[in-house]
């Protein structure tokens, strides 16, 4: 979208801090915010439930 013109909206994802985030979970900066969704579980297909505490 960016790349097409259409104006900035509002990021709804936050700006990286200097915490400890490692970088391949930083969205990229050419990605929309509006296409990013964050979840926090993950579905494992083999077994039909969400794991938990990953990490």
């Amino acid at each position: 979208r960016r790349s097409e013109g259409v104006p900035n909206s509002v990021s709804v994802v936050p700006q990286p801090s200097d915490s400890a985030v490692p970088i391949h979970r930083l969205v990229p900066e050419d990605v929309d915010p509006e296409l990013v969704y964050l979840c926090r579980h993950v579905y494992d297909f083999r077994y039909g439930r969400i794991l938990k505490n990953l990490q």
